[in-house]
Formats: C-alpha cells, structure tokens, sequence
C-alpha cells in the first residue's frame, strides 16, 4: 500500500490495494514514485478525483462566504433597530390626536419632541379648555323711575282772585287758553296738592303778560310747613323750566314781586316728578 499526499489538503486519503499504481506530478517540485511512470495529469482544483478526493478551494470560499455575510448582519441589524430608525412599511401620511389630523412632516433635531433621526414625535393629546362662565346679572329689583306730569286735573288753591273767571283749576286743566289770575298785590301764590308724596323733578311755568319778577317753589306734606326748593328774583316771563330736587305732595308758586303793576297770571303751571 502507498500513500499520496494531495497538496491542496492537509488531510490524507488511502487509495485501495486494487487501483493500479501511478506516478502523481503536482505543482511543487517534489513527486511521489509509484510502480508506474505514466505520468497523470493532477485533477483541477475544484474537482473531486475519483470522486472521494476533494480540494480545500470551495470550503475556504464557503468559510469566507459565511464569514462576512455573519459581520454584515451584525452591522445592519443593530442599525435597523436602533432608536429613531422608521419602521419597514408605508410611511404614515398623519398623525392623529383626539380625532384631529396633522400633516406629517419631519422635525429638526433639535426640536423639542423629535429624535436625532428626524423622525416626528406625535403630540400629547389635547385637553379642551373650558369656555369662561357668563358673568352673572343680577335680576333688578326695581323698574327705572318713570317721570310724568304729576300735577294735570290735580286739586288747586290760591291765595286771591282777579276774577271768578281766572280760577286756579285754569293753570293745570291742560288748555292753553285759560289761564289763572291773582289779585294786584303782594305777595300771591297758587298751590297743587298732588294726592301723595311725590319726588319732584321739574316745573314748568307758562306766564301770560302778567309774570312774576320774584318768586319761590315750594314743596309741602301737610299743607302748613312749606320748604323752597327754588327761589329767583330775575324772571323775565315767557316759559320758564326749572330742574328741581324736591319731595311732598302740594307743591306750590309764592309770587313775592310782581314785573308789572297788575297780579300773577299762569296759562300753565306743570310738576313734574315719580309717581310712586
């Protein structure tokens, strides 16, 4: 029996007793003799010879094969999983918080809420502020004063007559046309009594020619103790309107100066206040 050394493989084969003997040549410079010198061909380098022998070439490629593709997947795997990195799939076209759609765009890295690898962090979901209570109204308690004419048909008194026919009922009956007149004297006055204490706003004085240059407003709620609420000593006749602050329930006109040589003499003679 002879041994044969396959310089390709480091590892020894036995060839059977059977097999006729021959001369392998290999690429080095040493040849092993056998019983004959015919010489053979050495088998390529990636052939099996008489098909148990092998060469080491297409192992190392394998082991070189299974070498990197082992080191690439150590480096790629990690990298697709590392934090940030998008998912594999259909990027998504919104990101939605309570019901709401947002576009999706890429955020900078230095934006609060995205990662170093730009990928967009969806917004905490957002709580509906409460709209601000309507301020409360207190219902008012109290309707706004109303002024009217306190002082139309109202009883009347005076002091003097002209004439019967210039009564005091004249100045507050509402016709233009008929009008009251004093005796020629000083002083006069006419009073109304309004039926109850009234607050007093305004008065308003319609004088015919006979007009009184000096005169006093009074109010009263007994008809005996009188407070004046107005007091001038320059009328000049015509209308006159006068704002006033005053309280009772007869209110009344005391003439202290006559303008002319005849009595006081009113077409009109108006209050005005709150009834009530």
């Amino acid at each position: 029996m002879m041994v044969q050394v396959d310089p390709y493989d480091q590892a020894d084969e036995w060839i059977a007793d059977d097999e006729p003997r021959v001369e392998v040549r290999t690429p080095g410079p040493s040849v092993i003799e056998a019983d004959s010198w015919n010489a053979v061909p050495p088998a390529p380098s990636t052939d099996d010879y008489r098909g148990r022998r092998r060469t080491a070439g297409p192992r190392l490629w394998a082991i070189g094969l299974l070498v990197f593709a082992a080191i690439g997947a150590a480096v790629m795997i990690p990298w697709a999983l590392a934090p940030g990195k998008p998912a594999a799939g259909p990027e998504p076209s919104a990101v939605t918080a309570d019901d709401e759609e947002f576009p999706a765009t890429p955020s900078m890295s230095d934006v609060p809420g995205t990662s170093a690898h730009g990928a967009v962090a969806a917004s905490p979901p957002r709580t509906p502020v409460p709209a601000p209570p309507a301020p409360s109204v207190e219902p008012s308690t109290s309707a706004a004063p109303v002024v009217t004419l306190l002082s139309r048909g109202r009883p009347t008194a005076t002091s003097a007559l002209e004439n019967a026919d210039l009564a005091a009922a004249n100045a507050v009956d509402g016709n233009p046309s008929t009008r009251w007149g004093s005796a020629w004297s000083d002083p006069q006055w006419i009073s109304v009594d309004l039926g109850a204490v009234r607050s007093i706003t305004l008065v308003r004085l319609s004088w015919e020619a006979a007009y009184g240059r000096a005169y006093q407003l009074q109010t009263s709620t007994d008809n005996t103790n009188w407070s004046t609420i107005f007091t001038t000593a320059n009328g000049d006749g015509g209308v006159d309107e006068i704002t006033v602050h005053g309280t009772g329930r007869w209110v009344r006109v005391y003439g202290t100066q006559r303008a002319t040589e005849w009595g006081y003499s009113l077409w009109e003679l108006e209050i005005f206040g709150i009834a009530g």
